[in-house]
């Protein structure tokens, strides 16, 4: 579980520390920095999985992410994971820059810790790596995507554009036994006026098949393909993982290859492979939504949270993180889970939770989304 972020001279976020908990809910207006927020979160899974030079180099840190206007030459990322057994993993990140220019890779320093402690170091390379979901602003699934297309199953892409191949593969039984009716179970319950949810594949694409009333959908939603989408994205952090190979091994850098002392004695292709972390150690997961409740209908929104809230419960919670500029969607949840994000007059993002004078007035107050509406709780825009 992902317990705090620091981000310093993050784009608007110059010096903000912000608290999760098992459902986080960022509300602010346009441009307040829910997204740099969200963006920060994306990089350093992206960094964990293909390193950091790729990583600033996508994201250009000097130019693009360093605060405007800081004379500080470096971006921090702090984090402070919680494992599974309860143990803390602080971890920072650290890139200086040493002069500015477009074309300039600067040297990136990564700081831990707690870097002995392979069990949690592991644990937290897991989780950062591999059991982050993100679906980002604006994501659409289409309901015809293309078999050709390279298509990870591990991780949803943040546009939803692989979701009909991993709901094909979750169908799969001797992959993943029962998920795939859980996944339908609850987009039923979701959306009532659904009968089955199924996905049809060639050996060209696959195709999203929804029944209506009896009847097979002629047309398909954007909200109802959001919904497949984000519970596409809460249940693939149940698929098991499947048994690495040798090669799967040396990419996640479990695999220790000895360098032979007398290479005429010792062959020096020995290679020693680690075992992979037991299944019940796996990290129960994050899953990140901007906007869930764009395109539906506020019908629908407390069966939707009805069903995120289920996954932070149980044996092995699921963390949930979401944006949102929607006072009724706002309704559904706990004054607790929400932080504000908004601007200072000098355009710097501040993160806080619900103050406590507004906390109290609450008792008075039906709803947090009617206290967002009157301006009190940071701002709404126009």
């Amino acid at each position: 579980m992902l317990k705090q972020l620091h981000l310093k001279n993050w784009r608007s976020l110059r010096d903000v520390t912000i608290d999760f908990t098992p459902i986080t809910v960022f509300i602010g207006a346009n441009s307040s920095g829910k997204t740099n927020i969200i963006d920060a979160l994306k990089f350093r899974r992206y960094s964990m999985r293909n390193g950091l030079r790729q990583a600033n180099s996508r994201w250009n840190l000097s130019s693009e992410v360093l605060t405007q206007g800081t004379f500080e030459k470096s971006v921090e990322l702090s984090l402070l994971y919680i494992a599974s057994d309860g143990q803390e993993f602080p971890n920072k990140l650290k890139v200086e820059f040493k002069k500015f220019a477009v074309d300039y890779i600067p040297p990136l320093d990564y700081v831990n810790n707690d870097m002995d402690n392979k069990p949690l170091r592991e644990s937290f390379q897991n989780f950062f790596s591999k059991r982050i979901q993100i679906l980002e602003e604006g994501f659409r699934p289409e309901i015809y995507q293309s078999r050709n297309l390279d298509q990870p199953l591990d991780l949803i892409e943040g546009q939803a554009g692989n979701m009909l191949a991993i709901l094909d593969y979750m169908q799969d039984k001797n992959v993943a036994p029962d998920i795939y009716e859980k996944f339908s179970e609850e987009f039923r319950y979701v959306l009532s006026h659904v009968d089955s949810v199924d996905i049809k594949s060639d050996e060209r694409e696959f195709q999203l098949l929804i029944t209506e009333r009896q009847l097979k959908a002629r047309t398909i939603s954007a909200g109802t393909a959001r919904v497949a989408a984000m519970l596409t994205a809460l249940h693939m952090l149940d698929i098991p993982p499947e048994k690495p190979s040798e090669e799967a091994f040396i990419d996640s850098g479990l695999v220790i290859i000895e360098k032979p002392m007398n290479e005429d004695d010792i062959d020096p292709g020995l290679v020693i492979i680690e075992e992979p972390m037991n299944e019940d150690d796996i990290d129960p997961g994050l899953v990140i939504i901007e906007e869930p409740d764009a395109a539906l209908n506020p019908g629908v929104l407390e069966n939707l949270v009805n069903v995120m809230r289920r996954f932070t419960e149980g044996d092995k919670p699921r963390q949930i993180i979401l944006t949102t500029h929607n006072p009724t969607f706002l309704n559904y949840f706990k004054p607790e889970e929400v932080r504000v994000v908004e601007r200072d007059e000098e355009g710097i993002t501040q993160v806080y939770p619900v103050p406590h004078d507004i906390l109290e007035g609450l008792e008075t107050i039906d709803t947090l989304g009617d206290v967002w509406l009157t301006r009190a709780l940071g701002g709404i825009g126009g």
